[in-house]
């Protein structure tokens, strides 16, 4: 199985994506939407961008390293797990560098 896009809704009625690893763990958790066009907007986004180092803001603050994706006009697409190395942060986004531009889309709804 190749990695995908899990596409959420939340109770409350918004959208949320997960990018998910070929075993299944999430690389990549999106903000949320208000509409299910506007999480498929950033989807496409992430698939174009997860690609160019520029655009990822890593972050560590004592014994806590992640990451986000963000556009090119630095909003961001999505964030990464805590990780407690910086090693492991950046294996991480090696990950979705690599299986971000996935075009499989699963609902979860």
């Amino acid at each position: 199985m190749s990695s995908w896009f899990e596409l959420n809704k939340t109770p409350d009625g918004e959208y949320n994506f997960n990018l998910k690893s070929e075993s299944g763990e999430t690389l990549l958790s999106s903000p949320n939407y208000y509409s299910k066009g506007n999480a498929k907007m950033d989807i496409s986004d992430v698939q174009h961008s997860c690609g160019y180092d520029a655009l990822y803001e890593k972050t560590s603050e004592g014994n806590q390293h992640y990451f986000e994706l963000k556009t090119p006009k630095r909003r961001v697409l999505g964030t990464s797990q805590m990780f407690k190395s910086a090693e492991d942060r950046d294996k991480a986004q090696a990950a979705v560098k690599a299986s971000g531009g996935t075009k499989t889309i699963k609902e979860t709804f």
